[in-house]
């Protein structure tokens, strides 16, 4: 069945590929077929995936296996981004994140009144209906009202709607936002939506069932007339629903194209042959899901269930296992967890028995353009002190750490404190943290500038803001060293100092970060995802924690489908623990499937 998708001419194609399945040797075997045998110019496919570290590694496999060079491989949002580049629709942009959209929601729900202290699960509403409402217009997704909200639906509306003025101020855009923009240049201008059609021959897709409506329609407008699309997917590893994934769009595909051709890929190269019947049993408890059946092609694998009466018990008998692994083992070895809460938990338990925790540091790349933003920061802050109180020196620097002050709170050219504490009158805590953001501004005019740095890094919060966007410990103390070294140089300078001057000489010096190698990777169910181990340990896999407490419907479905993702990342050993903590019975997934063990 490989060589029969491998091989397929032309038109819409939709290959369903389980785990293990070789889907990614497929993928790059197509892309060549096309080239070598069918005459295909390598910049007229587009290859697109979720992430840009699966964009990369698809790119360097396939350019190392033919030495073909000229394929375009990215993600939707790097393919959106750059047609609304090329045609003049777009500046600069800064991507936001999940933890910056809570923070920012927080305080709008607080300057409205609607909730005098929102715990994380409502702004998690606000966020779910944001992206739902975005991603499938075509639906009318339900906000999830909660006893405070039921009668609140004009404010909510407001704090969305300021919520999207706020991130444009500041220059970011969320991923919603970018495929959004990208199919309405598309829809207003018919000149660049032609020019945008005639770039490609053939799009070939990865983790199909992990498109959203909007990917979908962007799809459908570059495809044309000629819609030789490839899909490559597995509607049961689809596990991002709450961002609007639906794996529905693979059925949508079917129908949407008469005749066309599907591919089913049934053998498990990965996982052995009792890893793999222990999965499909577990996958079977749902019911909306393409008919298929995966195989394995090895024998052999081993499958254990150990019960234990408290997380204590389990965290000693897991660190006891993994320490009578062989070292070069580790490495290949993952501890998956449910939530990123409980891989810092599990993290630090191991980390403290002395077993070597790998970290998922940035590239050097990334850590060299994170110096650079710290040091404009922190000159910025010094020419907001010493050299008149302009307004971009303050929006540089005001949000970091996030303090929620909106761009339309500052007027004119300088920045007066005093109208921004005027602007947020009615907001109680904004108005504190103003004064007192005020007071400490006027502190550090009256001290040299590298004691004005110091307070900067530790009352003002920079200091926390910087940890909390480094990836790792060493990397933090580096960014340190730099405001170390920052703080030497003016020390001997007036107060008249170019600050600006540093940045030529600070950059050259910086000490480098290793990371061992021969460690366990400890993480969560959703990152796992296309990754691979010899041994896999599953650690709390209870009701409550798997599937999620309060989970209904689809969601049912969706966090079998989750757990199915865990399992299927081992390919010879699988330890499945479970406890008796807070009389939280077995997960209803795995109940009967552990009885046969």
């Amino acid at each position: 069945m490989q060589m029969r998708a491998i091989s397929h001419i032309r038109g819409p194609a939709l290959v369903v590929a389980g785990p293990g399945s070789g889907k990614t040797f497929v993928i790059v075997s197509r892309i060549y077929d096309l080239i070598s045998l069918q005459n295909v110019s390598p910049d007229r496919i587009l290859v697109l995936t979720f992430s840009k570290a699966a964009a990369n590694e698809m790119k360097e496999r396939f350019e190392n296996a033919y030495s073909v060079q000229g394929v375009n491989f990215g993600t939707f949002h790097a393919a959106a981004y750059g047609f609304l580049k090329e045609f003049g629709m777009i500046r600069d942009i800064k991507l936001i994140n999940e933890s910056e959209k809570i923070r920012i929601l927080k305080n709008f729900i607080k300057n409205h009144d609607l909730i005098k202290d929102p715990d994380d699960e409502t702004i998690l509403m606000f966020i779910e209906y944001l992206s739902k409402k975005k991603n499938c217009p075509k639906e009318d997704p339900v906000f999830r009202y909660s006893e405070e909200l039921s009668d609140k639906y004009d404010d909510i509306k407001r704090v969305l709607d300021e919520y999207q003025t706020f991130i444009k101020d500041e220059g970011m855009i969320d991923f919603d936002d970018m495929i959004i923009r990208c199919i309405d240049m598309f829809k207003n201008d018919s000149v660049i939506k032609e020019k945008a059609r005639m770039r490609f021959d053939h799009i070939i897709i990865d983790e199909f069932q992990d498109i959203n409506f909007m990917q979908y329609e962007m799809i459908k407008i570059l495809s044309g007339d000629k819609n030789n699309v490839f899909a490559v997917g597995d509607d049961d590893q689809s596990i991002y629903g709450f961002r609007g994934a639906s794996y529905g769009i693979m059925k949508t595909f079917l129908d949407d194209n008469p005749g066309i051709k599907r591919y089913t890929l049934s053998e498990n190269y990965r996982s052995k042959k009792r890893i793999t019947e222990f999965a499909s049993a577990v996958i079977n408890f749902n019911k909306d899901r393409f008919d298929k059946e995966f195989i394995s092609v090895k024998e052999g694998g081993n499958v254990r269930h150990i019960h234990l009466s408290s997380h204590r018990e389990e965290e000693d008998e897991l660190v006891k296992m993994i320490k009578d692994l062989k070292g070069e083992e580790l490495k290949d070895t993952a501890v998956i967890l449910r939530t990123n809460r409980d891989v810092a938990l599990f993290s630090a338990v191991l980390s403290k028995n002395g077993i070597r925790v790998k970290e998922r540091s940035a590239s050097m790349a990334n850590k060299e353009k994170k110096s650079l933003e710290m040091l404009e920061d922190i000159i910025s802050f010094l020419n907001f002190v010493y050299k008149g109180q302009r307004r971009s020196d303050f929006i540089r620097f005001m949000n970091k750490p996030q303090r929620y002050i909106q761009r339309g709170a500052l007027t004119g050219e300088k920045t007066d404190l005093k109208k921004i504490m005027d602007y947020y009158r009615k907001n109680h805590d904004m108005l504190s943290m103003i004064i007192d953001l005020d007071k400490t501004i006027g502190l550090c005019r009256s001290l040299s500038p590298d004691l004005a740095v110091s307070i900067f890094m530790n009352k003002m919060g920079y200091g926390s803001y910087l940890k909390s966007k480094c990836n790792s410990g060493p990397e933090y103390s580096d960014m340190i060293n730099l405001t170390e070294s920052i703080k030497k140089m003016i020390s001997r300078s007036s107060v008249t100092y170019d600050f600006r001057e540093i940045l030529t000489d600070i950059i050259e010096n910086k000490p480098t970060q290793n990371n061992d190698k021969n460690s366990i990777n400890v993480i969560t169910m959703h990152s796992s995802k296309g990754l691979e181990f010899k041994n896999v340990f599953l650690p709390d896999v209870n009701e409550g924690i798997i599937p999620a407490k309060n989970s209904s419907g689809r969601e049912l479905e969706e966090e079998c489908r989750l757990l199915y993702v865990a399992l299927t990342r081992a390919s010879d050993n699988l330890i499945i623990m479970t406890t008796d903590e807070r009389n939280r019975d077995i997960s209803r997934y795995i109940k009967k499937q552990i009885k046969r063990l």
